[in-house]
């Protein structure tokens, strides 16, 4: 599954519109903000089963995220939770390589979470600014 690097291209340009200075003054409205733009681009098919269906800005453990929410349809006795969980390096590198992302990405937390076309949570991917330490 290549599918993150659509939903890069779709919300990295309303990153780099946003402007990470935007959350500097007001975070959390920024982040809605960004969260409302990509909805409107929702729902967005990834490849053959896997759709993004809604993008949040939540507060979790005193952090922002901005929340993917993807539905693979498929049942989940047919889904590759560790396959899923594999492509976390690659995602990864593309946030993390590039200065734009990077600013960002140490403000807000990437949460990719998945469920199945029956809507049973299947697995979560979370980036953070510490997670690139190791690109530095």
């Amino acid at each position: 599954m290549n599918f993150h690097t659509d939903v890069l291209k779709i919300s990295l340009p309303l990153i780099f519109l946003f402007g990470c200075e935007l959350l500097h003054a007001n975070p959390y409205s920024d982040c809605a903000q960004l969260a409302s733009e990509l909805n409107k681009n929702t729902p967005i098919i990834m490849d053959k089963s896997t759709t993004t269906k809604s993008v949040s800005c939540i507060e979790k453990n005193s952090h922002l995220a901005l929340v993917f929410v993807h539905e693979i349809a498929l049942a989940k006795r047919y889904i590759n939770i560790d396959g899923l969980q594999s492509m976390k390096p690659t995602v990864l590198k593309m946030w993390c390589t590039q200065y734009k992302r990077r600013e960002f990405i140490d403000y807000v937390d990437v949460i990719m979470d998945y469920f199945d076309g029956k809507g049973v949570f299947l697995t979560e991917i979370k980036l953070t600014g510490l997670d690139c330490k190791q690109f530095d």
